[in-house]
């Protein structure tokens, strides 16, 4: 905001002085605007201004002013993202009086992956994920495990999206498929194909690797996925290791 003002008065300085001419005192004002932004980004780019520094104290103020309730707040931007800086407030913040903000900033740097330093998922979330998912094969119940392990990863409730959670022959095994991946017009463009498995009574993401979009640029392969996929057609087949299917086409690659 101060550089455009400073442009903006520069500018209009020029006018006022030039009038007709306007352009003779535009020019050197253009030139030392220039040599004053390349000033102030070197001295941004040195330890004497800390932008780390500046962001933890902003997100420490919302905190504290409650402009942000503590189960919203980026717990993983002082923990991972704002250095030092950071790092020295979430220790601060691990002593505060709130009992649920120490329980927070303690749980902040013992979780991975990213996902999980977000808030703790709630029955609301779960419920949420429960209504945007579509359940394959149709009129198969999903686990209430499962859903939430799904809700943990944020994977259907994103935007307005839903997905698709194909539960597997074995039991326990799923894959699901975010419903936002897939245009209008059948363009495939997922990268978000996520393998999940039950361990005792609980589900965790396995590795899947999908494979590149581009691969499915091909017209005729376009129209088989967007059919398959709207009727429902999705299938895991046995080829010399298991893959996903939508609508006869391969998707990803083969995992296991």
């Amino acid at each position: 905001m101060a550089i455009a003002t400073a442009y903006g008065l520069a500018y209009l300085s020029a006018l006022v002085r030039g009038r007709g001419g306007w352009a003779r005192h535009l020019r050197p004002a253009n030139l030392r605007l220039a040599l004053g932004v390349c000033a102030l980004a070197l001295l941004l780019a040195t330890p004497l201004v800390s932008f780390n520094l500046l962001a933890t104290r902003d997100q420490l103020a919302r905190l504290e002013a409650g402009a942000i309730p503590p189960e919203k707040f980026d717990w993983a931007a002082l923990a991972y993202d704002f250095g030092r800086p950071g790092r020295a407030a979430l220790e601060q913040l691990k002593g505060a009086e709130s009992p649920e903000i120490r329980k927070l900033a303690n749980r902040a740097e013992s979780l991975r992956p990213r996902i999980e330093w977000l808030a703790p998922t709630t029955d609301e979330d779960r419920a949420r994920t429960a209504e945007a998912v579509r359940v394959l094969p149709a009129g198969r119940p999903a686990p209430p495990a499962l859903i939430a392990a799904v809700a943990d990863f944020r994977q259907c409730t994103t935007g307005d999206q839903g997905c698709t959670v194909i539960l597997l022959d074995s039991g326990a095994e799923a894959i699901v498929l975010q419903d936002a991946c897939y245009a209008p017009d059948g363009t495939l463009t997922c990268h978000d194909i996520t393998h999940f498995r039950r361990v005792g009574d609980k589900w965790r993401q396995e590795p899947f690797i999908p494979d590149p979009a581009g691969e499915q640029a091909v017209k005729a392969k376009r129209l088989m996925l967007e059919r398959g996929y709207s009727e429902g057609k999705v299938e895991v087949r046995i080829v010399e290791s298991r893959q996903l299917f939508i609508g006869g086409v391969p998707v990803g690659d083969p995992f296991e």
